[in-house]
């Protein structure tokens, strides 16, 4: 689940069900249900509030404009994804893989832009701070490490 990045009223949620939730916590039920292709298991909500990325077990990525509830694209990867998220500035896009390495993708286009050899491992989760200025990862390899985001390098 993610909380919207300025409205603390609403929540999205991926679901097993195939299914993507919004709520506003003030209704006592979901104010709109998107179907997607696959089982969700990870996603995240644009800085700007605009778009939802999900994934699912297919390695599959939705975007999903939140004006509307459209699909606005997708991007099917060879390779396990785990954890999602954009940037401060939601120009670029992080994912996290099974083979350990961070990948950053331009947005809204897609394109690779940098590889990271980040752990030895599954890295399994990231986060950024609140500034923006820095973001953590997490692995399967028992290690979590601090980035900086302008020089993509360790910490």
């Amino acid at each position: 689940m993610c909380w919207h990045s300025s409205n603390s009223d609403l929540l999205v949620t991926a679901s097993g069900d195939k299914t993507v939730r919004l709520y506003d916590c003030r209704a006592s039920k979901p104010i709109k249900t998107i179907e997607t292709p696959g089982e969700n298991i990870n996603i995240c909500w644009s800085p700007d509030g605009k778009s939802i990325a999900v994934g699912n077990k297919e390695d599959l990525i939705i975007f999903i404009d939140t004006r509307n509830y459209r699909f606005i694209s997708e991007r099917q990867f060879k390779y396990e994804v785990n954890e999602i998220s954009w940037n401060k500035e939601g120009d670029l896009f992080f994912i996290t893989t099974g083979s350990g390495t961070i990948l950053i993708l331009s947005y809204p286009d897609l394109n690779e832009v940098h590889t990271i050899e980040a752990h030895l491992a599954n890295c399994i989760c990231l986060e950024f701070d609140r500034s923006g200025k820095y973001f953590a990862t997490g692995a399967a390899d028992a290690l979590a490490s601090l980035w900086d985001v302008k020089t993509l390098r360790y910490i």
